[in-house]
């Protein structure tokens, strides 16, 4: 009997049946649920690796005697996973977890640049993301550390970005409601959550950098004094920044010498270096200058308004002379 395709619409045996072309059904083929290491559908001579079924409404694949992937009876995907619990949850646990690969023209790993996507990894390597064929954009590193437009920190921070500024804005942020005072661009929080400052949207056309100032996060609030003393002691000052720092010429402070009278307006350790031994530059803010300046004005102000009553006495005295009256 020749064998090309054999229609057959019932067969019962407990023999095994082995045939060798085409096999059509009419209607419904059921099978064993089977398990992992005895797959209900698999091919001749691999056993475990194939399709079985571990559960109602349930479909799972076997790779030599492993469970590889499973489709739950809710449509939840687990590759490497029993339990997805999610739309789709792909676990591993070596090589990358995750590779979005472009089929045209391009075959290589996605871990070689060479498609674009994004791709999840184990240990010290980042989660990647490329475009426009090799070029990558961003990455998420092991620490936690997000790069933008930069493969490596430029300085220690959780969040980088790199780029041509005479090309197109670093960082861009659009309110797309009515503009008006309290709408924040940025908030910052102290490790207790509480608010720290923000950048607010004020205007149309302006923003506000703002830090925390409510008088109810304050107590022993007191009048500032010996802020003109404090002026005495600042020593602005004309510089020329070096080379490697743009070359320009500036104005200002020098920021452990401001410190040292108001310590509010600088951050970092002077001489400070880091792990490696690299520097770690201080800064400086000096709209923490404004109370001192402000309290300094007034009292410069009470010195001249003081005397400026004494000449005004000293004045009335001198014309009473002149006119005889005394």
């Amino acid at each position: 009997m020749p064998f090309g395709s054999i229609s057959v619409d019932e067969i019962t045996s407990s023999n095994n049946i082995s045939v060798t072309g085409n096999v059509s059904f009419t209607g419904n083929v059921t099978v064993g649920a089977g398990t992992v290491s005895n797959a209900a559908i698999s091919t001749t001579g691999d056993p475990n690796t194939g399709i079985f079924f571990p559960a109602a409404d349930t479909i799972a694949f076997a790779e030599g005697g492993a469970e590889a992937m499973r489709i739950t009876s809710d449509g939840q995907v687990g590759i490497g996973n029993t339990s997805p619990g999610v739309s789709l949850v792909v676990q591993a646990s070596v090589g990358s977890q995750l590779k979005c690969i472009r089929t045209s023209g391009v075959t290589a790993n996605f871990g070689s640049n060479s498609v674009e996507g994004f791709v999840l990894v184990e240990g010290a390597n980042p989660l990647t993301f490329y475009t426009n064929g090799a070029n990558e954009r961003a990455r998420i590193t092991s620490g936690g550390e997000v790069l933008v437009g930069t493969t490596s920190q430029v300085q220690s921070g959780k969040f980088c970005v790199s780029a041509p500024l005479s090309s197109f804005n670093t960082i861009t942020l659009q309110n797309t409601t009515t503009q008006g005072a309290g709408q924040k661009f940025m908030a910052f929080m102290n490790s207790s959550a509480a608010f720290a400052g923000s950048i607010d949207h004020t205007g149309t056309t302006t923003v506000a950098y703002t830090t925390s100032s409510d008088y109810r996060m304050k107590e022993d609030v007191k009048p500032m004094i010996g802020a003109l003393q404090k002026v005495s002691l600042l020593k602005p000052c004309t510089y020329k920044w070096k080379k490697e720092f743009g070359g320009e010429n500036g104005q200002g402070f020098i920021a452990h010498e401001l410190q040292s009278v108001v310590p509010a307006c600088v951050t970092g350790v002077k001489d400070e270096v880091d792990n490696k031994g690299n520097p770690v530059y201080q800064g400086l803010d000096t709209s923490f200058l404004v109370a001192t300046l402000t309290a300094a004005i007034q009292e410069l102000k009470a010195i001249t308004d003081a005397q400026a009553s004494r000449i005004e006495t000293l004045e009335a005295k001198v014309a009473a002379l002149e006119a005889g009256n005394v």
